[in-house]
């Protein structure tokens, strides 16, 4: 990348789980600017989900330990953090899936608290066609009927997220 365009920075977005510590160190190593994304709304649907470490709360408060995390991979580089804006399964969970404007402003001052240096959002708000790259929905339904009635419930939820959201 930086043989083709070396006039631009190499941002790099790590999910952190089921990843070895040398794979993140490696991939901190390559970038410019170094990233994590988790998404811990809601709580409940921790019960199958891996921690990069035992003993870490099963709440928004993870994200501070994220920053920790990742500045040990790369301390000289900066820090940014991708935060919540979207709902894993919104058809599950329905408004509780989203973070609420407070769980977010929480978890940003969280970040930037641990040194994060910027931050970023994953959602989408506008979504005009089925994305389950951001769960509207979160899969697609075979029978074209159902699938048509989930989507427009998914569409539904997501448009009151960011009705609500769109302050932060």
């Amino acid at each position: 990348v930086r043989q083709l365009d070396p006039g631009h920075p190499v941002y790099s977005v790590q999910w952190p789980e089921g990843t070895d510590k040398e794979t993140f160190i490696q991939w901190a190593g390559i970038c410019d600017v170094n990233a994590f994304d988790f998404y811990p709304v809601p709580p409940q649907r921790w019960a199958n989900l891996a921690r990069p470490q035992t003993g870490w709360p099963n709440s928004i408060a993870i994200v501070g330990r994220m920053a920790d995390l990742f500045q040990s991979f790369a301390s000289d580089k900066p820090l940014m953090a991708v935060l919540q804006a979207w709902s894993w399964s919104p058809l599950n969970y329905g408004k509780n899936g989203y973070p609420t404007i407070e769980q977010s402003r929480s978890m940003a001052y969280d970040v930037i608290i641990h040194g994060a240096k910027g931050i970023n959002y994953y959602g989408q708000m506008h979504v005009y066609s089925p994305n389950t790259a951001v769960a509207v929905p979160e899969k697609i339904n075979p029978d074209p009927q159902q699938a048509e009635k989930e989507f427009k419930k998914s569409q539904e939820l997501n448009a009151w997220f960011w009705a609500s959201f769109r302050p932060v």
